[in-house]
Parts: C-alpha cells; structure tokens; sequence
C-alpha cells in the first residue's frame, strides 16, 4: 500500500493544492485565508460517525472539514476517517 501526494490545480489555486491517493483520489488541503479546508472527494459516501465533515454537507459528491485557528482535529478519528475513504475507493 503506497499513498501517492501530488499537486491538483483548481481554478482557485492554480499552482495547484496538495492532494492525497490511494486507489484514487482521497482528498486534498487548501489552506485559504481564515480556515484549512480538507475536502473529500467522494465524501458523501464515506461513513462520518465522529461527525468531522462540518462543510460541503449538501454537496451531491464532496465532504469537507472546515478548521479554523484554535480548532482541534482529533488524530485517530481522522485517520480512521481516511482509512473510510480508502474503503470507499476500493469498492
């Protein structure tokens, strides 16, 4: 298992934003002005019982976690969240 890190370009960013695969695309991090925004790219599909998915929540395909300064993401409920992600990939 080989996670692959590359540079996606959006029409935000076009440098391009850091963005992380396995078996497909997993999510990628923008840091914007006032938040890091950590979006999934088939979020809709992956199971959040933690309840870390606070953006893009109407989005037809897409998830994201909005954190602002003085936020805290608890490690091993985002690992596990990922690891959710790579599933959905697999199947």
């Amino acid at each position: 298992m080989s996670w692959r890190r590359s540079s996606r370009r959006k029409p935000s960013n076009p440098e391009g934003v850091p963005s992380f695969s396995l078996d497909g695309l997993v999510c990628t991090v923008q840091m914007l002005k006032n938040k890091v925004k950590i979006q999934f790219n088939r979020g809709s599909s992956i199971s959040d019982p933690d309840g870390l998915f606070n953006a893009s929540l109407d989005a037809p395909m897409g998830r994201a976690i909005d954190l602002f300064e003085g936020d805290e993401l608890d490690a091993e409920q985002f690992q596990q969240l990922v690891r959710r992600a790579v599933e959905v990939n697999r199947s």
